[in-house]
């Protein structure tokens, strides 16, 4: 057998290290000025004014949720990471679950009742393995039913709705740099916005030693440290160029699997895909765990993504004692699984992937 394939891998570097070893040798190892700087480079370089590191982008989801004072329901879509509903569970918020696009594996809104629709406080808006959702749509339903937005963007950083960088939209917006991410710190995560009390909130919230107090907000220790926030910092400078690698990859592996009978990701006129994950829809007549399994067989790792969907999980089901039939979700899980794709991919990989993929489905 032929060296394995993993399913995604960090872009990381000699500046990376040399920046790790210069705040070690520093000895602020925790909270010197490193986290400052990442924060307000990642504020400017995303749009907004203002941008709070946290230890992981689930910390950060909470937290904004927390800082905004949500009370009731909250909307999310049903195909995304555990991570958004677990969020949703621990602010003791109920959560709605929305349908998805079958193309772009984003939220459809229309799939939600209208009377849930009217009982929300808010809606998380996933950028669904790094395709932006329709914003448009998205704004319209927020202005009808007086929504707040809340944009994760984990899976998009360094993608745009319309030439505007995703991370813009919204009350606030989170996103993670958990170690496969666009870019990572190994954990963390980030807050942004452009309201300077919902900034302070989250300072506070965080952990920081603010001479202020703000009734019902009990901080806690979620701060990021700077040997985090150094990696950070490069990886930052790196950004633009991992997702220009990350798309190239894609638009080979499109080139090479155009003639398969599966059906490959989708790129809007309106979005400029990160390529977080490179999700492929499986023909009706192979099944996804011997699709799975006969290509770990050969090397090549895959994923079998958000299967099965948020409402069909057993947190769902035993905490919120709900049976929902969201079809489109139920049926892009059962099918949809992800190839390898991170930047340090070589031509030889990516065809080597593209051939494995033609041996199991031909098999």
């Amino acid at each position: 057998m032929s060296y394995k394939i993993p399913l995604g891998r960090p872009f990381l570097g000699k500046e990376e290290i040399a920046a790790v070893r210069k705040v070690m040798e520093s000895r602020l190892i925790a909270w010197g000025n490193k986290v400052k700087e990442f924060e307000e480079m990642f504020a400017k370089k995303i749009g907004r004014k203002y941008c709070v590191m946290v230890n992981s982008g689930t910390s950060a989801l909470w937290l904004g949720m927390k800082v905004l004072g949500l009370r009731n329901a909250v909307i999310i879509p049903t195909l995304t990471c555990n991570a958004v509903l677990n969020a949703v569970l621990n602010a003791r918020l109920h959560p709605i679950f929305a349908d998805v696009d079958e193309e772009t594996h984003n939220i459809d809104m229309s799939s939600v009742p209208e009377k849930q629709l009217e009982e929300a406080d808010a809606v998380i808006v996933t950028h669904t393995y790094g395709h932006s959702a329709n914003m448009d749509t998205i704004n319209r339903y927020v202005e009808e039913y007086n929504l707040t937005l809340i944009e994760d963007f984990a899976q998009a950083t360094g993608g745009n709705f319309r030439n505007k960088k995703l991370g813009c939209f919204g009350k606030i917006s989170i996103t993670s740099f958990y170690g496969p991410k666009l870019m990572t710190t190994g954990y963390g995560g980030a807050i942004l916005t452009d309201d300077i009390e919902v900034y302070e909130k989250c300072i506070y919230m965080r952990g920081d030693n603010l001479n202020k107090y703000y009734p019902g907000l009990i901080p806690m220790n979620m701060r990021m440290t700077d040997i985090q926030a150094a990696i950070g910092i490069i990886q930052l400078k790196k950004l633009d160029k991992m997702v220009e690698m990350r798309r190239k990859i894609a638009e080979k592996l499109k080139e090479l699997l155009h003639d398969t009978k599966l059906k490959l990701p989708v790129e809007k006129g309106y979005a400029k895909h990160t390529y977080y994950k490179f999700a492929i829809i499986l023909p009706e007549n192979m099944k996804k765990s011997k699709f799975i399994e006969k290509m770990k067989k050969l090397g090549i790792t895959t994923g079998k993504l958000y299967d099965p969907p948020l409402h069909k999980t057993r947190t769902a089901m035993d905490i919120l004692n709900i049976t929902l039939n969201l079809p489109i979700s139920e049926y892009l899980a059962t099918r949809t699984v992800s190839l390898p794709i991170y930047p340090e991919l070589s031509e030889e990989d990516i065809i080597r992937i593209a051939n494995c993929v033609k041996f199991v489905m031909d098999d």
